[in-house]
């Protein structure tokens, strides 16, 4: 498949102290940044572009307690390896696993590995296509935009494959300055990656995984981004997840209550289960659960509170989908009936 990318590159975006994205500022295998996680609720300022602007989320607050590591690591020796021989390194935030290389002049993309998804962990290996990220130096005003294909893996009950194609956008849509809570970057180049992901998936049919990611990068004071946020949605026919994910490498100083995260958090066990399942978690009061199938017909519904028990044994075989409502946030996850 012939590549397509597009680079536009201002004049402006060299002159003076402008940031850019280089091979050589990129973080290292081993750097790691102890995030704080911020709500995740907050405006996006995604309409806030150009050159010499300021993004103001001096009213960020972050979850108690609450982090996460952006990390750099060794793609030799992370857990699916044998899936991305060519990659030198990931990157790890959120619920992403990127997969990757890069010369003095271009960074690639081998594929990545969602976890936390209703249906598991999905990677995605971009084994036919791979796809660019950058051809450097990248500047304010920069963008890439390539196509990528090959294979995703995913497992429903069994370990299963499917083709996989998509296209990833990335820019440089802003440079100025961030404030933040309790710190300023006045030297800041925002990058910003879209990509989509489509598959059809047996039971399923055709699913996209889209990913919206807002990096800041202030290259005096890290390789790694200062503050970033993170969108991951999922849809099909009978599926519609969306995530966000907010991380400061500055604590803002100020909180919310853990209440207030918007992921549900459950176990289910056994799972693949012959006859009954255990739900496992924190949920409130009023939380409820309902039971769907792969059709979107809901099976069973009621209230639900940790350690609960629910029957599928006069289910047929197959796959279904437990969405729970808690604190007005839903999460879903996959149950396979064997």
């Amino acid at each position: 498949m012939k590549k397509t990318l597009l680079f536009t590159t201002l004049t402006v975006a060299f002159l003076g102290n402008a940031q850019s994205l280089t091979q050589a500022n990129e973080a290292a295998i081993g750097e790691t940044q102890a995030m704080f996680l911020c709500d995740s609720f907050i405006d996006k300022q995604s309409n806030v572009v150009g050159n010499g602007i300021t993004w103001d989320y001096t009213d960020l607050a972050a979850y108690s307690g609450q982090t996460r590591d952006y990390e750099i690591g060794d793609a030799t020796t992370a857990p699916y390896a044998s899936d991305f021989t060519t990659s030198v390194k990931t990157f790890k935030t959120a619920n992403i696993t990127g997969y990757y290389n890069s010369t003095a002049t271009e960074r690639v993309s081998q594929g990545f590995v969602f976890d936390g998804l209703p249906i598991g962990d999905v990677i995605a290996d971009f084994d036919t296509d791979e796809g660019i990220l950058a051809t450097y130096p990248m500047a304010f005003g920069a963008v890439s935009a390539d196509n990528f294909s090959g294979t995703l893996h995913y497992t429903l009950g069994v370990p299963s494959t499917t083709p996989l194609s998509g296209r990833v956008i990335v820019m440089i849509d802003g440079q100025g300055t961030l404030n933040l809570p309790n710190s300023s970057y006045s030297n800041v180049i925002r990058v910003v990656t879209t990509d989509s992901s489509n598959a059809n998936i047996s039971g399923l049919g055709e699913v996209i995984i889209e990913r919206t990611q807002y990096e800041y990068y202030d290259h005096t004071a890290s390789n790694l981004p200062v503050f970033a946020i993170t969108t991951i949605k999922m849809t099909s026919s009978v599926l519609n997840q969306e995530e966000t994910v907010v991380l400061s490498k500055d604590d803002p100083m100020q909180y919310l209550g853990l209440n207030n995260a918007t992921e549900v958090n459950f176990t289910i066990s056994p799972n693949p289960s012959t006859d009954k399942i255990t739900v496992t978690g924190e949920f409130s009061a009023d939380a409820i659960y309902s039971l769907v199938d792969q059709n979107g017909r809901v099976l069973s519904n009621s209230s639900i509170s940790n350690g609960a028990t629910i029957d599928i044994s006069t289910f047929e075989n197959g796959m279904y989908f437990l969405n729970i409502n808690s604190n007005g946030n839903t999460t879903s996850k996959t149950i396979v009936k064997k």
